[in-house]
């Protein structure tokens, strides 16, 4: 159990960060510095980040579960999931399309 404690710390400080920033990035709509000029829709790149957060909480939690066969099954899709996440976080840089703006044009 010990090498799953030293394992599982960089892993709860990442899902924390992201959390906290995915939340600032929702209510405030802060940004990190290297961020700012780049993101233009400070939502959709919170979101992404909180979910990236709690799939890194799942994984968290698939690491220290005290069966094998618990941690396979929790830590899959919470990788799924985060991959989509984050799939999302090109699309915040792009400024939203107006409203009856046919795509492409």
């Amino acid at each position: 159990m010990g090498w799953r404690l030293w394992a599982a710390a960089p892993i709860a400080v990442m899902a924390l960060l992201l959390l906290c920033s995915g939340a600032a990035a929702l209510t405030r709509g802060w940004m990190p510095r290297r961020q700012r000029g780049l993101v233009r829709r400070p939502g959709l790149f919170g979101w992404a980040q909180v979910v990236a957060g709690l799939a890194l909480g799942v994984q968290l939690a698939a690491l220290l579960a005290v069966e094998a066969a618990y941690s396979a099954a929790l830590a899959a899709p919470a990788v799924t999931v985060m991959l989509l996440a984050l799939a999302l976080i090109p699309y915040s840089h792009r400024p939203p399309r107006a409203p009856g703006r046919i795509p492409g044009r």
